[in-house]
């Protein structure tokens, strides 16, 4: 009997070994980060250099969990793979190295998507920060060596799906209008107008109706290129399209003055010529010396 509890004894001595290890290893693993085993999403992203357009596969991180862990502890990277780090709204980053094994190239993409700094051959696991000069919108990280291998420069043009939809630091609270599906939905169309009772006018002419109708009768508003108001009150002047050719009131006052002229010019003449006749018919004498 001793012999036989001997070896039970050394049978659940091997079965709480075999949980321990089990349960260590487990925990180990839920310890690592879960992206090793997520699914990885790349989009392109080009960059526009002297020597012609460079071609990445990009992962993008957006919520803060991937802005904050990055690259970190990647065992492997493509040539022409690396990470785009969607910074919206715009602002001076500060990146590092913590927990990541890999050399990488840093890009640094300003507002207008140039290149405005890039840090080489950083160092992997440092904690020293890699500050922006300017605030940027998204940083870019490819192994090490891609900077140099196609002459990356300061002022190339990134194009990436992320840098067309930007909002600047002081603009935060503005949201990029989109359609919505419903009652409330923008009308489609270039030219469309809104239905119901809230619809605009038709035509260009066109004029509310109902108590807020422009007013009719004396207290309309004048017609004219010149037209005013007579009211000291009022604080608007809705003046019509300039008229190039001057209206037909205006047109018969030049014409009446010119007669006037005319007429007053002709009885000059006949006062002359009467004052030439008289004296020639009566001549007055001249003295003799």
């Amino acid at each position: 009997m001793r012999i036989a509890s001997t070896k039970q004894q050394e049978r659940k001595l091997i079965m709480l070994k075999k949980i321990f290890i089990t349960t260590i290893f487990t925990f180990f693993l839920s310890a690592c980060p879960q992206q090793q085993n997520k699914q990885i999403t790349t989009t392109p992203l080009q960059i526009n250099t002297v020597n012609g357009k460079i071609h990445f596969n990009v992962e993008v991180a957006r919520t803060p969990e991937e802005l904050q862990t990055g690259l970190m502890y990647r065992k492997e990277l493509a040539l022409t793979n690396g990470m785009i780090f969607d910074i919206n709204p715009v602002r001076p980053v500060s990146m590092w190295m913590k927990n990541t094994e890999l050399s990488l190239d840093m890009i640094f993409v300003a507002p207008n998507n140039k290149i405005s700094m890039i840090k080489e051959h950083t160092r992997p696991m440092s904690e020293d920060l890699i500050v922006s000069r300017e605030p940027v919108r998204a940083v870019i990280e490819v192994p090490a060596g891609n900077v140099m291998r196609y002459n990356i420069k300061v002022g190339d043009i990134v194009e990436h799906d992320i840098l067309n939809n930007m909002v600047s630091l002081d603009d935060n609270q503005i949201t990029t209008p989109t359609l919505s599906k419903g009652p409330n939905s923008l009308p489609k169309g270039p030219n469309a107008l809104p239905k119901g009772p809230n619809a605009l006018p038709k035509g260009p002419n066109a004029l509310p109706k109902g108590p807020n109708a422009l007013p009719k009768g004396p207290n309309a508003l004048p017609k004219g290129p010149n037209a005013n108001i007579d009211n000291q009150n009022a604080n608007v002047i809705i003046p019509e399209k300039p008229v190039l050719e001057p209206k037909t009131d205006a047109l018969a006052e030049a014409k009446l003055a010119e007669q006037k002229k005319e007429l007053e010019e002709e009885n000059y003449l006949k006062e002359i010529s009467t004052i030439n006749l008289k004296s020639q018919s009566d001549p007055t004498p001249v003295p003799m010396l």
